[in-house]
This record gives C-alpha cells, structure tokens and sequence, in this order.
C-alpha cells in the first residue's frame, strides 16, 4: 500500500531530476523528501536525494575546477 502510495512521488522526483539543473534537482529532493522515515520507499528517496545533492554540488563547483584547470 505504501510503495503504490509513494511511487507517483518517486516517479515524479526522477522526472524533474533527469533536467539535470540545480532548480530541477532541488525539486526532485523536495518531491522525495516528502516520503517520511517508517515508510516503504524512505531508504530508496533518501538514497536519491543523496544523489542529487552530489550532482548539485558537482554542478556548483565545476566552475572552480575549470579555473583551476586553467
């Protein structure tokens, strides 16, 4: 019940992931952050939205290694 209660969410979190931009992100983590501890889907959200929170910080701070490539 909870898994087909939770899904949709989890669904509609990778969707705004796969944009692949910060805003995009921090909407995916939002949408997955509302599958709360105790719930069927919570290890899986909680993985994704460690995820996402690397591919935005990668994004961050990409403009630093390029200049320090440079």
């Amino acid at each position: 019940m909870q898994t087909q209660q939770d899904r949709p969410l989890l669904n509609q979190a990778d969707q705004f992931a796969s944009r692949g931009d910060i805003a995009s992100l921090q909407t995916a983590m939002d949408q997955a952050g509302q599958i709360t501890s105790g719930r069927a889907l919570y290890k899986e959200a909680q993985g994704k939205i460690q995820q996402w929170t690397s591919q935005i910080q990668q994004i961050q701070d990409q403009p630093y290694l390029d200049q320090a490539r440079a």
